[in-house]
């Protein structure tokens, strides 16, 4: 592939590890490696510390047009001029303004968040904590901004528009939001393979050699003396992402009584979130002995031993638009129960690689739910393990973005 993009220039409010906030950060961090393993020179302005606030909070974006500044200074004190400036999520607008004060290179906007299919902004991100509304919708109506002017900005700034997956981007494209958007495209994300090696994971128990299903069995029992759950042979779920409505753990906590009350299985959460819904996590492990093991905090070493132990993760989200957690977990081959919406529908296909139901309603899940515990310990089971191990890695798909980056206007 010719590289006619020698520099780009990358700002964001995460990236990991250095700032370990959520699939954005990973995304940042493993886009600017792939880059650079292409031959692309590659500069990353992002905060030295987690910037996120709700988003309609004048601190917030503030602090997004100081990233903006500083990259733009950065850039003069060097003599750098980028080929592209990569700006991410909607306070990257906010960036990308700050930005154009001082240079004219073109930009990139990756759109990472949801949103509903309406004028409002679906749901806040939540990285805060300190509300008991976390998560909740929010409406734009006393807001200090307009919301569609700032979408609006961002499109006009911008010379290409993407997004994190395919649906995602049919779904953006459907927006009234985006109706000014000449064109969205959709790149699914990839993962880290250093990282996420089964093979060489220092951070799980036993690594990956001829089996998988003894790498499945050894691990399990690893998992469940860290949670404090009885070594016996069941079927482990689990549920790793943040713990607000966005992902859905709502309609998992209505669902998981009846179904951990009838069945030999075991569940186990790792993340934190809205007070309200934490609460009833706590609620649920009182509830079930030995049966629920609960992490309530944003652990990002843990769900490796988690993905390398559980047989399935339920990601039942309102809105995902890629899913990152779900591509990590599949090369750990623990199977998905997600709902199909955006980047999902691009990773899982029901029956194939995995358990997807189409409506956000509990009976969906439940009915799923129960599909992967009578699938547990078949033959079916046992040769997803080898299709959810394919899993595109950073370098391959960034190959998508280079080529974006590239292609004529």
């Amino acid at each position: 592939m010719p590289l006619f993009s020698k520099k780009v220039l990358i700002i964001s409010p995460e990236v990991y590890p250095q700032v370990k906030v959520g699939g954005l950060g990973k995304m940042v961090a493993g886009a600017s490696k792939g880059l650079t393993g292409l031959g692309v020179e590659v500069k990353v302005i992002s905060s030295e510390q987690n910037i996120y606030h709700s988003l309609f909070l004048k601190s917030t974006q503030e602090n997004y047009r100081l990233l903006g500044k500083k990259a733009g200074a950065w850039c003069q004190d060097n003599s750098w001029q980028p080929d592209w400036v990569w700006t991410h999520d909607w306070g990257g607008v906010w960036s990308a303004a700050e930005f154009r004060k001082t240079n004219s290179s073109p930009i990139l906007w990756t759109v990472h968040s949801p949103i509903a299919d309406s004028y409002a902004y679906e749901y806040e991100y939540g990285y805060g904590y300190e509300s008991e509304g976390e998560g909740e919708p929010i409406d734009w109506g006393d807001s200090f901004f307009d919301f569609s002017a700032l979408v609006e900005r961002g499109i006009s700034l911008s010379s290409k528009l993407t997004t994190v997956s395919p649906a995602f981007a049919r779904r953006l494209s459907r927006s009234k939001l985006f109706a000014k958007a000449k064109k969205i495209t959709g790149i699914n994300n990839g993962i880290d393979y250093q990282e996420w090696d089964p093979q060489k994971d220092s951070l799980i128990d036993f690594n990956l050699k001829n089996s998988w299903l003894e790498f499945k069995q050894r691990n399990k029992k690893t998992l469940q003396q860290k949670f404090g759950l009885p070594q016996i042979s069941v079927p482990v779920f689990c549920f790793v992402s943040r713990v607000v409505p966005q992902k859905g753990i709502e309609l998992l906590i209505e669902v998981l009584p009846e179904f951990l009350a009838k069945n030999e299985i075991q569940f186990i959460l790792v993340g934190s979130g809205s007070r309200k819904l934490t609460r009833c996590i706590d609620t649920l492990k009182q509830r079930f002995p030995g049966k629920v093991g609960v992490r309530l905090a944003a652990d990002f070493d843990l769900p490796h031993q988690v993905f390398a132990g559980a047989d399935f993760l339920v990601l039942p989200s309102r809105a995902e638009p890629f899913g990152i957690v779900v591509a990590e977990a599949r090369k750990y081959g623990t199977i998905p129960i997600v709902h199909l919406v955006d980047g999902l529908v691009d990773q899982v296909k029901d029956g194939e690689n995995g358990f997807g139901f189409q409506g956000h309603k509990s009976d969906l899940l439940l009915e799923k739910l129960y599909q992967a515990f009578n699938s547990w310990q078949s033959e079916w089971q046992y040769q997803q393990f080898g299709n959810l191990n394919k899993v595109a890695s950073w370098e391959a798909a960034v190959k998508n973005w280079l080529g974006l980056m590239n292609e004529r206007s």
